[in-house]
């Protein structure tokens, strides 16, 4: 199995198998993908919450969409010099921690902050991923990103699923603490 060296992550000494590389952002595509879609079956589930219509919740869903269309043009150009992997793991640690800071707020404002800053993010995180992809299967870089492209058909496919269930079975326990 051929490696990936420094051409695709620069600054990195050490060879990464091609495998091991696809699996990560293939990885990573499906979380960021999940944040963006999952959040569709819980939004009756917002609006009780945060005592607010079910239009309002919807815009969850409209502020993220918004965002990444507003910085999908723009900020993977302007990121594309900064190293990739510093990017890229600055890009899934803003997801992250939006994605608790959402869990806990009790603030509609903040939910839907939290919704917005990661989604700027998103397009640059994915066109690193196709980029690095296509980078790792020289001979065949088609290939690389058909790989990757599947986190996104799982994170559109499963997310809205997984997120209820997890939110669901999450809800039940709550029910038992009280």
């Amino acid at each position: 199995m051929h490696g990936v060296r420094a051409c695709v992550f620069p600054m990195q000494t050490k060879t990464i198998s091609e495998s091991l590389l696809i699996a990560i952002l293939t990885l990573g595509v499906f979380g960021i993908i999940n944040t963006e879609m999952g959040v569709v079956g819980i939004i009756p589930q917002i609006a009780e919450r945060f005592d607010v219509t079910v239009s309002t919740a919807g815009l969850c869903v409209s502020v993220f969409a918004l965002a990444v269309s507003v910085a999908a043009p723009v900020l993977p150009l302007l990121f594309s010099g900064i190293n990739r992997r510093t990017m890229m793991l600055a890009a899934l640690f803003l997801f992250v921690s939006s994605n608790i800071l959402s869990m806990v707020t009790d603030s509609f404002a903040v939910l839907l902050a939290a919704r917005a800053l990661p989604a700027f993010l998103h397009p640059v995180y994915v066109a690193m991923a196709f980029t690095l992809a296509a980078a790792a299967t020289k001979d065949d870089p088609s290939r690389g990103i058909a790989r990757v492209f599947v986190g996104v058909s799982a994170g559109m496919v499963l997310g809205v699923p997984t997120v209820s269930y997890t939110h669901l079975r999450a809800h039940e326990t709550d029910q038992y603490l009280v």
